[in-house]
């Protein structure tokens, strides 16, 4: 499957990128891929990840660098506002939480949204699964800040 992308574990382990992958994170890096398509074989540098499929086979997940973030159609039901597009570009997240709706059930989904700062891909995470430690850099959290925090607000 990686070697199809031109890809093998050692390369991987080299570059520094194995253990995330094996860990179902998307690499921290970017790397190169190979996407051959018969007749044009092109080098794209993108993040991966791998992912179990519907029947049970590990795949990769490619994710290319993108030109720039569109803005123009709606994400998941969210129309960005002039601000929500500032705060993606200068600072990769919106500072708040906005309600998507999943495109298959229909459910409004409380969530943050971030911009990936290497690919510019717009990655949704459900509120509800955001994780504040007690201690972040040696300070003890109050419930206030981890709210503002778990809230995606600036914390200063």
């Amino acid at each position: 499957m990686m070697s199809q992308i031109g890809l093998i574990r050692e390369k991987l382990e080299s570059m520094g990128a194995l253990e995330s992958l094996l860990k179902g994170y998307k690499t921290s890096m970017l790397i190169p891929v190979k996407i051959d398509l018969g007749t044009v074989v092109s080098i794209l540098d993108a993040r991966l990840s791998l992912k179990v499929n519907e029947v049970g086979k590990l795949e990769a997940r490619i994710y290319p660098i993108r030109k720039e973030c569109d803005f123009t159609k709606p994400f998941f039901g969210h129309q960005f506002s002039q601000e929500d597009q500032k705060k993606l570009l200068e600072i990769g997240n919106m500072g708040r939480v906005v309600e998507l709706i999943h495109p298959i059930t229909g459910e409004v989904i409380p969530s943050l949204v971030s911009r990936d700062k290497l690919t510019n891909e717009l990655v949704p995470l459900r509120a509800d699964l955001v994780r504040i430690p007690l201690v972040i850099k040696g300070v003890t959290l109050d419930e206030l800040q981890k709210k503002i925090l778990k809230e995606g607000k600036p914390s200063g």
